[in-house]
């Protein structure tokens, strides 16, 4: 199976578009750059859904086409486009064979264990809420600088860096070595968290915030169709559907929970409903208002990975009607943000740029009905496939040690 296109967008909302290249120059020599840099990120987010679905929009992503610079001829040149690798490419402008993130989990042979690429046993989490059992999170395997570490090493005085977003790979490959604040959420256990990598103890802003807004509180919450059915595009179906977080396989659904328990079903439930991308906008609105970023002397720099339409895309496919609403919830988020900005930073003081780390396949299966070749790849009948051809051709064994995603790895010698 061929690897999907990456790199979907990238939509530059700048001061004023109509300058001259010579014009935005003189502007930075004499000191009136941007205040506040704003890097969005939404996961999973095809090239082809904004022809597919902007008439559904009419907000914030709607504001950055029409307003902003779209780039439609960029793609990621290698071949794991995953999660990680996508991140660490947009906040660094390299390939993972520079930057080392080269995929989401690999093996560490050393160890005998499977690891991510954030994992660092040398720190310690640092939760928001009940202790946590995960370990560490760094970006010890990041081997070059982000857009934000560049800003830091250069500027003068050093810029506030902020990230934000569900997955640690994602809110630490976007914000770099050192940034000022950086939450993700711990799915076994259900609770926002940090990293001794980055900070001593939970930033207070957002610490109340959670206190004031408690993920159970999101238990039991229904999704409803955000527009009329009509206006959204392939027929509705709930075949081959393979697994569902949520309680209901068909509109309105409702997260999973109805007690006092965080993490894992419900965790995984919420994170596929336009809701947790509500709440990670929210914090970014707290850093906002908290750190005051845009608003001091330097140029600030403030990190966001939109995560849902991952998991959504995932549980429903990329043609759904769930992946079509994700987008217009976050199409009206992204349009209170903007307007948040407008109003706190200053029309002509703040960039945006929105980006995506990978794009998804259609559902095998529905290919398939088609008349098309497609299928499921097994890791674990490729597995079994290279043992069985290792034990006929050579004595002794076992010489496989695992098949993660695309790679195989083999016991040393």
């Amino acid at each position: 199976m061929k690897p999907v296109l990456a790199l979907v967008l990238t939509l530059l909302l700048a001061p004023a578009l109509s300058e001259s290249l010579a014009a935005r120059r003189q502007t930075r020599i004499e000191g009136r750059g941007p205040k506040l840099i704003v890097l969005i990120s939404i996961d999973q987010m095809r090239g082809d859904y904004i022809d597919r679905y902007r008439h559904q929009w009419t907000k914030g992503l709607k504001r950055l086409i029409a307003e902003g610079a779209w780039f439609r001829q960029a793609d990621y040149p290698y071949y794991n486009t995953v999660t990680c690798a996508g991140h660490a490419s947009i906040s660094t402008g390299t390939v993972p064979a520079v930057h080392g993130m080269v995929l989401n989990q690999w093996w560490e042979r050393d160890n005998s264990r499977q690891v991510s690429c954030t994992d660092d046993d040398q720190q310690k989490l640092i939760t928001y809420g009940i202790p946590v059992r995960g370990v560490g999170h760094s970006a010890r395997n990041l081997m070059t600088n982000t857009l934000a570490d560049e800003m830091r090493l250069q500027g003068w005085p050093a810029p506030r860096v902020v990230s934000i977003s569900l997955k640690a790979r994602s809110a630490i490959t976007l914000a770099g070595h050192k940034p000022d604040a950086v939450i993700w959420l711990d799915e076994a256990d259900g609770e926002w968290v940090t990293s001794t990598a980055f900070n001593n103890a939970p930033n207070s802003f957002f610490a109340d915030y959670i206190v004031r807004h408690p993920l159970r509180g999101e238990m039991g919450r229904r999704w409803e169709r955000s527009l009329p059915l009509d206006q959204y595009v392939y027929d509705y179906t709930t075949e081959d559907r393979r697994r569902i977080a949520l309680v209901t396989k068909e509109f309105p659904h409702t997260v999973k929970g109805t007690g006092a328990e965080i993490g894992g079903a419900f965790t995984d439930a919420w994170e596929s409903s336009p809701f947790s991308d509500a709440y990670l906008a929210a914090l970014a609105n707290e850093a906002l208002d908290a750190m005051k970023l845009g608003r001091g002397p330097a140029t600030d720099f403030l990190a966001i990975g939109f995560s849902s339409l991952d998991k959504v895309g995932h549980d429903f496919g990329p043609d759904s009607h769930e992946t079509q609403d994700v987008l217009v919830h976050l199409d009206r988020q992204l349009g209170v943000l903007l307007d948040k900005l407008d109003r706190d930073v200053g029309k002509g003081n703040y960039v945006v740029g929105l980006s995506s780390d990978h794009g998804v396949a259609p559902v095998p299966e529905r290919v398939k009905a088609r008349g098309f070749d497609a299928g499921r790849v097994s890791t674990a009948a490729i597995g079994r496939a290279i043992d069985e051809v290792l034990a006929r051709e050579l004595a002794g064994g076992p010489y496989r040690t695992r098949v993660i995603y695309t790679e195989i790895y083999f016991n040393d010698g």
